[in-house]
């Protein structure tokens, strides 16, 4: 935190943005976790629109373990429920640089402009 703190006052921003992006990359894969968790809390409630719903921002969020998803017990009973039309399902993304470029191009950035 200190570390973050000097570097944003110091006038450095190379160096604040690579803190940053430390501190970014350290806390989504527990955010990503924490969004999959509360979705499986909430399908075990019962609770299977919040559990969409937490799926979802999950999913946002940066979730890409398909695998996880379709062997996960919990939502087991989710699998048969047709919840849009096939037209309007698009696959996951393949791999994690194209959820990257996905996200900037939905926000008219270029990843190659931002990395």
């Amino acid at each position: 935190m200190r570390q973050r703190t000097w570097a944003r006052q110091s006038g450095d921003p190379a160096s604040a943005l690579r803190l940053a992006e430390q501190v970014l990359e350290a806390a989504e894969s527990e955010h990503v976790e924490a969004l999959y968790l509360a979705a499986q809390l909430h399908a075990r409630s019962g609770q299977r629109e919040q559990a969409y719903l937490m799926l979802a921002r999950a999913m946002g969020a940066g979730f890409l373990d398909r695998a996880r998803l379709l062997e996960d017990q919990v939502f087991a009973s989710y699998r048969g429920v047709v919840r849009r039309p096939d037209a309007e399902v698009t696959p996951p993304p393949a791999t994690e640089h194209d959820w990257m470029a996905e996200r900037a191009a939905a926000r008219g950035l270029d990843l190659n402009d931002v990395l």
